[in-house]
């Protein structure tokens, strides 16, 4: 937890056990990668708990953690508990949403797709690193 740039990201994930006080087979599985290490965690909630848990001995150098993640609550809370994390929104998700702005509401097309060229140059140049 000494790193300084995480990505973070759950996922639905069936497990067919009874446990008690659980209603359904709906688990989470919390993933958390950096540079050195791949971190599952399966869990039978989505809670904010989870990844706070998680990071709750991230050590910050002079610099901040940051964490790229979607914009699910549960990460924004870990954000606004911790002055060790700052979010960077995945520009993934991002898109997604301007391409629904897109398709939904005509008007707003060329400026929702102009954005997501800039998204598209921003992946680029960074793909232009290595």
């Amino acid at each position: 937890m000494t790193e300084q740039l995480f990505h973070a990201d759950e996922t639905r994930w069936e497990v067919y056990e009874e446990i008690e006080n659980k209603i359904g087979h709906r688990w989470s599985l919390w993933v958390t990668q950096s540079h050195s290490v791949i971190f599952f965690n399966l869990d039978p909630t989505r809670a904010a708990s989870v990844p706070t848990e998680h990071f709750e001995n991230i050590s910050p150098n002079t610099l901040k953690a940051i964490v790229v993640c979607d914009r699910y609550s549960a990460y924004k809370k870990l954000a606004n508990d911790s002055n060790a994390i700052i979010l960077a929104f995945c520009w993934a998700h991002v898109c997604r949403d301007l391409l629904n702005v897109a398709r939904g509401w005509h008007k707003h097309e060329e400026w929702a797709f102009e954005w997501v060229n800039d998204i598209k140059e921003l992946y680029q140049l960074n793909n232009n690193r290595f």
